[in-house]
């Protein structure tokens, strides 16, 4: 089974991909990784290295002008 595989790896310390998350307000949700998440919670394991992306509603982003984006472009 898929789950004790990944358990096993955990507990033998192997380095396993980065879990990718959806934040959304003050919640969490898991997009890939939802194995390692439940394998973790199975033997205790209080993090896990992941990949973050945040919805922001458009309305709470500061606009900024093109001009100050390219200030800030590495050339």
């Amino acid at each position: 089974m898929r789950l004790e595989r990944i358990r096993g790896k955990m507990e033998r310390g192997d380095c396993l991909p980065a879990i990718d998350l959806y934040k959304l307000g003050t919640s969490y949700y898991v997009l890939d990784g939802h194995h390692r998440v439940a394998a973790a919670r199975l033997i205790g394991q209080v993090e896990l290295d992941a990949r973050v992306v945040e919805f922001v509603p458009l309305g709470r982003v500061r606009r900024r002008s093109a001009q100050s984006c390219l200030a800030g472009a590495a050339v």
